[in-house]
């Protein structure tokens, strides 16, 4: 037990260097101190779009709730916060899926704040692809989308430009 405790320890730092490396912020935080983390991720921007199944309380925040807020209000969003489904300690990078939220939550604002539970983190990219049926046990998503750092893109001229095509700047909590 004490060495399982160790590994993943040292899964979640190995991820927090890694997402850091691509220019996002990692905050860590027990499970019951969820909603100050989100809110510090959200630093008194707003308004904060998160999907209906993962409504949380933010003090001071406007909450949009998606989809019941609707498209239009959505478009008003600075922030997005999505319950990752997994989490990858080589890469750095994010899982997220259609099943569990919305892609819109974490593409239209300018930030998104990912909540990953520790447990989800695994060492390779073909951990989430082998064990699929531990993430989706119902078949696959529509979608999985893989989220390492801020979106950027070097289309034009060979010139990297950050806030392309999805949220400039990203977060990932650690909640557990």
């Amino acid at each position: 037990r004490l060495a399982d405790a160790a590994a993943h320890l040292d899964l979640m730092s190995h991820f927090a260097v890694s997402f850091g490396q691509l220019g996002g912020h990692v905050h860590r935080c027990p499970a019951d101190g969820l909603d100050a983390a989100v809110a510090e991720a959200c630093a008194g921007r707003g308004p904060v779009l998160f999907d209906e199944r993962f409504a949380r309380t933010l003090g001071g925040h406007e909450a949009l709730s998606w989809p019941t807020c609707g498209l239009d209000a959505a478009a008003t969003a600075v922030v997005g916060v999505v319950p990752a489904t997994a989490a990858i300690a080589s890469t750095g990078s994010i899982v997220v899926d259609s099943d569990r939220v919305g892609r819109l939550v974490s593409l239209l604002p300018r930030v998104a704040v990912f909540v990953i539970d520790p447990a989800t983190i695994v060492r390779l990219t073909g951990d989430v692809l082998r064990d699929a049926s531990r993430w989706w046990p119902h078949g696959l998503p529509t979608n999985v989308v893989l989220v390492s750092g801020p979106s950027r893109s070097a289309d034009i001229e060979m010139s990297l430009v950050v806030d392309v095509h999805g949220p400039g700047e990203v977060h990932a909590i650690l909640a557990g």
